[in-house]
């Protein structure tokens, strides 16, 4: 049995901090990870894949969420990892354009503008063939030529696994970070 591990500090960790935590076994080794939630991490997510059921698997999506303000989005690229042949950084397929974003707005890039409104009813933000993916394809959000997000394996084809997406979608866990 794994002893639970609840932090004595009432409050935010900063760096310097020193934690102790008892019931560990002794002679036992442990892994520790720390993971900042909000500060450092990234203002943009996504928080969505979609390989639609329409005829070819349109509309084929990606969802971006900004959960701050974005001043020049262009720091932002996307990739497709497709059929797990590894990662498209450092520059990736398609870079957003100069543009800002106001915190919780969602952005929508689709293979097909014509079928996502079909479909959803609403036209997407931006068209590009990174988002022509089927279901089993790891996409990529890239800032300053770093992966940074990543939903899927990048060198891992997901076909029947538990991330394939294949005629639906897969969508982030909420309160989950990049």
């Amino acid at each position: 049995m794994v002893p639970a591990l609840n932090s004595p500090v009432g409050g935010p960790l900063t760096s310097g901090t020193t934690l102790t935590y008892g019931g560990l076994a002794p002679a036992t080794s442990y892994d520790a990870y720390v993971r900042g939630i909000c500060e450092g991490g990234s203002p943009l997510l996504i928080t969505g894949v979609f390989d639609g059921p329409l005829s070819g698997g349109q509309p084929k999506a990606i969802e971006f969420y900004a959960q701050d303000s974005i001043e020049d989005l262009s720091i932002y690229a996307i990739g497709s990892a497709n059929n797990g042949n590894g990662t498209t950084a450092p520059l990736g397929e398609f870079t957003f354009p100069s543009i800002g974003v106001s915190a919780g707005s969602y952005i929508y890039a689709t293979s097909d503008s014509a079928d996502f409104v079909t479909y959803f009813g609403f036209s997407a933000d931006y068209e590009t063939s990174v988002a022509f993916i089927n279901g089993d394809d790891a996409i990529e959000l890239i800032r300053d030529s770093v992966v940074i997000d990543i939903f899927g394996v990048d060198s891992v084809d997901g076909t029947g696994l538990t991330l394939e997406y294949l005629d639906g979608w897969a969508y982030r866990n909420n309160d989950v970070g990049a």
